[in-house]
């Protein structure tokens, strides 16, 4: 469903500036013997079960294959459309409606491990916004964004623009692109 614009991984950028969760680091093993490394795994395992439980709320252990692409920048990773469809091609059935759990899992972990999809930084967020903000007024418009959003870029639903602007609208109804990217970042 990926719409091919010069400005695609724009909306891309965008959405992972909303998304606010962990930072992947490198972790080493300590002096007692306790591995930081399997208590960083164990701690992702929480991560993911918890972002894929988000759209499995039956707890069967599956969820819809066009969920995958929310979980996946829920998980504060900014993988392109491409990325995000060649990797549910690699853990489902090309008849399957659904994408088990379990695959998901292990496929996503060393994907999260090795940081391969890594989020924006404030710096790359800004410079998305401000090619947005054509008028240099350091604030954006809701109107002015959503409709960016929805003729540039990757395809967004219409849920996952509505969580964005939740987290990004300020008090005059206006998106602080500046302030925004500062605290989506930290």
């Amino acid at each position: 469903m990926s719409r091919h614009h010069p400005q695609s991984s724009l909306g891309g950028i965008i959405l992972s500036g909303f998304i606010d969760c962990m930072e992947i680091e490198a972790v080493a093993t300590d002096t007692t013997g306790n591995s930081e490394l399997a208590r960083h795994r164990a701690n992702l395992k929480k991560k993911i079960q918890a972002a894929f439980e988000v759209f499995d709320p039956d707890h069967k252990g599956r969820c819809l294959k066009e969920d995958i692409r929310t979980v996946i920048h829920s998980l504060d990773m900014n993988p392109r459309e491409t990325q995000v469809s060649l990797f549910v091609a690699s853990i489902s059935e090309d008849e399957d409606k659904e994408v088990q759990f379990d695959r998901f899992e292990q496929a996503i972990l060393p994907v999260m491990e090795n940081n391969e999809w890594p989020r924006a930084s404030e710096e790359i967020l800004l410079e998305a916004f401000r090619m947005i903000d054509t008028e240099h007024k350091g604030y954006l418009e809701v109107k002015e964004l959503e409709d960016f959003l929805k003729t540039n870029g990757e395809f967004f639903r219409a849920s996952e623009l509505e969580d964005m602007f939740k987290a990004a609208v300020d008090s005059k109804g206006t998106i602080d692109y500046v302030k925004y990217a500062h605290a989506a970042t930290q």
